[in-house]
């Protein structure tokens, strides 16, 4: 039996947290860590209370568990503390604050405690009570700004009573100045989702098949993996790839396509097309290109792939920007086993732009009369 230091809490001598007779397993310290352990003491006001924390890198016993093993990595605690208020109390309050309040800006999501590398969230949910939040604060408040900071897709049941959104992922140390300037108006946000948002946990490729079985992991969701997943099923998701907005609005008009040139194996053709500002105000927009392959086949392909794209800076208002996507034989190519190479078949190939996977308002086609194999890169 190993008699390390326990991981215990002592507050001005009495001990609050016993961390170590029964731990319970946890996530923290990636896989490594118990679960968090809670303990009150009354503290009193104008005093000077002596906190110990007697810590060894030590994995206790646990409920099924007895083994007390020394742990070779990821040695740490994590020690906090907070005044103990009642939440339904602290839910009413901040309903009663909006109330009387000229705007509302509601910073919620996640962090490292609910999502890091090593392990998967069990949930796309916000963490607690966070949804009902939102819900009675947008109840009661005409202007309201929801800040979402997660590194992944979240679920947002409130997102239609509330007037204004803003997702920021991480964004580091300056975090408050860059979501102060985008709120206020310094700058015009431009940035674009680089995957799906969806309104359910049901609606993702995975569900139904998250976990591994017998060691093995089942993807049943085959090549129809995100964007491609919803629209292959026909699945309105809550904000879809490529989606992003700004202050100010664009127009896409005039998509001409070349005359596509395949020779030796290689395979070119140039999209072309205007971006207009439309709105009153300077910003910047992602031209997207989608590209659908035959509907006569020898395999299954997603309904539409995305092969291009390209980004205007700071465009005026009034103003327009003539933009140019390139495409090249990854764009019509597949890996077919049968022949053990990149194929391109002969067909219609349609083409569809816009600024994001479910807004896609200029569409053309060309054709690939001939086609080819290729090995290689």
């Amino acid at each position: 039996m190993l008699n390390p230091l326990p991981p215990q809490l002592y507050v001005d001598g009495s001990l609050v947290i016993d961390n170590w007779t029964s731990q319970r397993r946890g996530t923290a310290f990636f896989g490594c860590g118990s679960q968090e352990e809670k303990g009150v003491f009354p503290l009193k006001a104008n005093k000077l209370h002596d906190i110990y924390v007697e810590f060894c890198n030590v994995r206790g016993p646990a409920n099924g568990d007895e083994s007390e093993d020394v742990m070779e990595s990821n040695a740490g605690v994590r020690l906090g503390g907070a005044e103990v208020k009642d939440l339904d109390s602290m839910m009413v309050e901040a309903v009663e604050l909006a109330k009387d309040a000229d705007a509302v800006i509601a910073v919620v999501g996640l962090n490292a405690d609910w999502e890091t590398e090593g392990y998967d969230r069990t949930t796309l949910a916000l963490p607690g009570r966070t949804d009902e939040l939102v819900s009675k604060v947008a109840a009661v408040s005409r202007k309201m700004i929801v800040v979402t900071q997660s590194g992944s897709s979240i679920t947002m049941p409130w997102v239609d009573s509330v007037p204004a959104l803003v997702h920021t992922w991480y964004l580091g140390n300056s975090t408050g100045d860059a979501i102060a300037d985008v709120l206020f108006g310094k700058h015009n946000p431009s940035g674009k989702l680089p995957l799906t948002f969806p309104k359910a946990e049901e609606d993702v490729p995975s569900y139904g098949h998250f976990h591994s079985e017998n060691g093995k992991v089942r993807y049943a969701e085959d090549i129809f993996v995100g964007y491609k997943h919803y629209q292959h099923r026909k699945i309105s998701p809550l904000f879809a790839f490529g989606h992003g907005l700004s202050y100010t609005k664009f127009t896409l008009t005039n998509l001409k396509l070349s005359t596509p040139l395949i020779s030796d194996g290689e395979f070119s053709l140039t999209a072309s097309l205007s971006v207009s500002n439309t709105g009153r105000l300077t910003g910047s927009e992602a031209v997207q290109l989608y590209i659908a392959f035959p509907t006569i086949s020898r395999l299954t392909h997603p309904p539409l792939q995305l092969k291009a794209f390209a980004k205007v800076y700071d465009l005026e208002p009034g103003k327009d920007q003539h933009v140019e996507l390139q495409l090249n034989k990854y764009a019509v190519s597949y890996w077919d086993d049968l022949p053990n190479a990149w194929t391109v078949e002969k067909g219609e190939y349609g083409v569809y732009v816009g600024t994001s996977s479910d807004d896609l308002p200029l569409q053309s086609s060309f054709t690939v009369k001939n086609g080819f194999e290729w090995r290689g890169i």
